[in-house]
């Protein structure tokens, strides 16, 4: 009995540590967007754009990394979330174990 409820615990542990890759994934790819979006900004005021007109890239720039500053900590409060949870699977598994 106690098997298939560490098989079932380990299932979870699994679904975690693929739901917490994902969120690693996702921040990256907000980091690099984020940086992305600051070269451009770069690259337009090398090739001679209008100073407003990169003033107010740089102002939305700093708008939209406040919003992924805001996201990324969300990310980051969930993944400490997926940790606790797989602290207390493991210890389920351990008291399982423990039972047989």
């Amino acid at each position: 009995m106690s098997t298939s409820i560490v098989d079932e615990y380990q299932r979870q542990l699994r679904i975690l540590d693929a739901l917490r890759n994902e969120s690693q994934a996702v921040r990256s790819r907000f980091d690099a967007a984020r940086q992305q979006y600051a070269q451009q900004i770069g690259q337009s005021r090398n090739l001679g754009y209008m100073g407003d007109y990169v003033d107010q890239l740089n102002q939305r720039h700093r708008e939209f990394s406040g919003h992924l500053d805001e996201l990324l900590q969300t990310l980051v409060l969930g993944e400490n979330m997926i940790a606790e949870q797989e602290d207390r699977l493991q210890r389920l598994i351990l008291d399982a174990m423990d039972t047989d």
